[in-house]
């Protein structure tokens, strides 16, 4: 437990693997993902802010090889971070 004068911190990272070839890829993904992050974290931080402990979080997209090429858009990606952070949020209320 953190003490009641000391803020508690997060710490969030963004990583893309390198089976995403292209440097120009990976780095719009990791801004597709900070971005919904930036969009949706009050989905988290609402449900967490109670329980007062420093957290780190790493996302990580990977793409299995037998998936198409194409990026995904930012609205699967807002889709998708926003199951994320309602489930963590679920977990971390518990």
């Amino acid at each position: 437990m953190i003490p009641a004068d000391e803020p508690f911190r997060w710490q969030v990272g963004f990583a893309v693997a390198g089976k995403v070839r292209r440097a120009v890829d990976r780095n719009r993904m990791k801004r597709l993902l900070r971005e919904s992050y930036r969009c949706q974290k009050d989905l988290f931080s609402a449900a967490t802010a109670s329980a007062r402990t420093s957290l780190a979080i790493v996302f990580l997209f990977s793409v299995p090889t037998h998936h198409r090429r194409e990026l995904p858009t930012f609205q699967q990606v807002a889709d998708d971070m926003k199951s994320i952070l309602i489930r963590a949020s679920a977990r971390g209320a518990a």
